[in-house]
């Protein structure tokens, strides 16, 4: 498990609103899981790649990471 997250500022969407923050602060004392995908918002990324990660969410909220 990595425990040292870069401090670079990244676009977040929360709420459909788009804000610039750290990772390092938007992490800070929770257990999330940080994922990129090849292409996104391309058609096979939408289609076959991204609903997995969509079906599982729950799984993932289940033991303890956050949906942000």
């Amino acid at each position: 498990m990595i425990k040292n997250i870069p401090n670079i500022k990244v676009p977040i969407i929360k709420k459909g609103v788009s804000v610039i923050t750290a990772l390092n602060d938007e992490f800070i004392n929770k257990k999330v899981i940080l994922f990129g995908v090849p292409g996104a918002f391309t058609p096979t990324c939408s289609e076959k790649h991204l609903p997995d990660y969509i079906k599982s969410i729950k799984l993932f909220e289940k033991n303890g990471f956050f949906n942000i």
